[in-house]
């Protein structure tokens, strides 16, 4: 499974993700730099989730027929183009347009690499490649806010973007070198098939369950610079990203995720343990502290990654000729969380207050937890 060629597609998750991440411990600064409200800032990242909640659906109505590795080159030029736009933006609706343009690039890169994950592993090895795949999307995330934070307090807030830019541009020399297989095609959805995905009970639960745990995650993560301000208005944007150090948790748990899912007794279990842990850090987050909150941060990334490792590892165990468009609806259900999660509890902070907007948060752990019950109720 490690294969040079795995490793060429993981390095790749790890710039795309990157690039999708670097503006948010920076949401601040950049609201600064445009002069925007906190809302409008945090637009900078919601509006790049909004394409992704349905680019993955429809890409395939205008692509016809593509390889997966065509795809994936042609969008991670479109991605790099998106990084040098928005770090040349000179208007806060310029530098908005690049993201929204960055969010139609994204989902077609993700459910390639999704897809040439698990191409040509045993079906009882999809999980553990899933979860290799997910702590490489972590590793991703975190590097992005790392660089985004650091080198905007070292350098500019230009300074990062460039880089992943450049980078993403470099790497289209390895993609150059990937070998895939035949089949591994994009081929146009049919409606029919999106509806019969839909219909089936197993997977319309598991994405609304998905849905609300990275609503909740977003809404935290989209809002822990401005409550950092809040509490200690001379934090710099570096400090702010160190905060997410706890994210790497979810590394272990992704990897783990096989052994735990057996330690808990199953899915069932071990889906609940992860809403647990994603509730109770909501609700130690209304401790008005730094140093809590970077603390906190390890048990809201516990639950989020496990909740998302076993769902991703159960949609893909049931999906067979219909995997790419399996995996492209969980993508889209999953930013469609994501931005809602970025956006709407933003407001609500803003109008509400913080703990308003982590009462809305815990509903959301509480909804999730009724739809994981619904997936194994009409499995009996």
């Amino acid at each position: 499974m490690f294969s040079p060629r795995f490793f060429i597609i993981l390095f790749t998750t790890i710039l795309s993700f990157a690039s999708l991440y670097i503006p948010q411990p920076i949401l601040p600064e950049l609201g600064r730099v445009f002069d925007t409200s906190p809302s409008e800032a945090a637009l900078l990242v919601s509006i790049t989730m909004f394409p992704m909640a349905f680019a993955p659906i429809f890409f395939g109505y205008f692509l016809q027929s593509i390889s997966a590795k065509r795809l994936l080159v042609i969008s991670l030029i479109g991605i790099a183009s998106c990084q040098f736009m928005f770090a040349l933006a000179t208007s806060y609706e310029i530098a908005l347009l690049s993201r929204g343009l960055l969010g139609l690039a994204l989902p077609a890169t993700f459910t390639a690499l999704m897809t040439l994950t698990t191409e040509g592993i045993a079906q009882n090895r999809v999980r553990t490649a899933m979860g290799v795949y997910i702590a490489t999307t972590i590793i991703g995330g975190f590097l992005g806010r790392v660089t985004g934070g650091t080198l905007t307090t070292l350098w500019h807030w230009q300074a990062p973007f460039l880089i992943i830019g450049t980078l993403l541009i470099a790497n289209l020399l390895l993609i150059s070198r990937l070998q895939t297989q035949e089949h591994s095609k994009f081929a146009k959805p049919r409606f029919s098939m999106i509806i019969e995905i839909l219909r089936t009970p197993h997977y319309i639960f598991s994405y609304l369950a998905i849905f609300c745990v990275f609503f909740v995650f977003s809404g935290i993560l989209n809002n822990l610079a401005f409550r950092l301000e809040e509490i200690d208005p001379q934090i710099s944007a570096a400090r702010i990203s160190a905060t997410y150090a706890g994210y790497l948790i979810g590394i272990c748990i992704a990897l783990g995720s096989s052994k735990l899912v057996r330690t808990f007794g199953g899915e069932l279990t071990s889906l609940y343990v992860g809403l647990l842990a994603l509730l109770i850090s909501v609700v130690m987050f209304s401790i008005k502290s730094t140093d809590v909150i970077v603390a906190n941060i390890f048990m809201l990334s516990i639950g989020m990654f496990f909740a998302h490792s076993v769902l991703t590892a159960l949609v893909n165990h049931h999906a067979t000729y219909e995997k790419p468009m399996v995996n492209g609806l969980y993508l889209s259900i999953y930013y469609a969380g994501g931005g809602l999660g970025a956006l709407i509890p933003t407001l609500v902070y803003v109008e509400r207050g913080w703990i308003n907007m982590l009462a809305l948060l815990g509903l959301f752990c509480l909804f999730a937890g009724i739809f994981v019950r619904k997936i194994f109720q009409t499995a009996e």
